[in-house]
């Protein structure tokens, strides 16, 4: 075989070879035997891609928890501004998320689903589940000195002369769209306009 010839012939030249992946190492010994040629095992080394291959299953993994994660937090943040602060989302309920809930471990999307919501709602999951069929969180803002209670929240309205105001917010519905193209668009009674 030519092609497995080209490495024997670098073997002989070098005194040392790392085969390709598409080309077994046990093959490459018996071309060796072939042609009469000893190997010394140490000397032969195959490039294996299965290490490359797990740290880009563990960077695809991590990629699609974040994808899922960051789709949870903007479905949770969409359900609290509705006043229901419990959600409970299915595979169904969410479109686009690359797998099942159960596939996830439970601290790891506690983690990233709080870094999502924090920095892109200024809210908090307090209590989270996974089921085989979906997620069971339930969502606040966190409770801060510095911040009104119920900043966010559709129930922080105040009566002003009559007319119903919104609590002014450090995070507006401004800052949250502007980060993530895909949330609804702005109603008209949150406008600065």
């Amino acid at each position: 075989d030519g092609d497995i010839f080209a490495h024997v012939l670098n073997y002989l030249r070098y005194g040392s070879i790392e085969l390709p992946n598409g080309l077994p190492k046990s093959m490459f010994q018996r071309e060796l035997g072939f042609y009469g040629i000893t190997s010394n095992d140490n000397c032969v080394q195959q490039n294996t891609s299965i290490g490359e291959m797990k740290i880009i299953k563990e960077k695809i993994d991590n990629a699609e928890l974040h994808h899922d994660m960051l789709l949870v937090a903007l479905y949770c943040y969409q359900e609290f501004m509705l006043g229901r602060p419990r959600c409970q989302i299915t595979k169904d309920d969410v479109n686009g998320l690359k797998r099942k809930p159960c596939s996830y471990s439970l601290r790891a999307c506690m983690k990233i689903l709080n870094g999502y919501l924090e920095s892109y709602y200024g809210l908090e999951a307090y209590h989270q589940t996974l089921t085989t069929e979906g997620f069971d969180v339930k969502v606040r803002e966190p409770f801060s000195f510095d911040s009104p209670v119920g900043a966010l929240s559709p129930d922080s309205v105040s009566k002003i002369g009559g007319t119903s105001t919104q609590t002014p917010s450090p995070f507006s519905w401004q800052h949250a769209t502007s980060s993530y193209a895909t949330n609804p668009p702005l109603p008209s009674k949150y406008s600065s306009s």
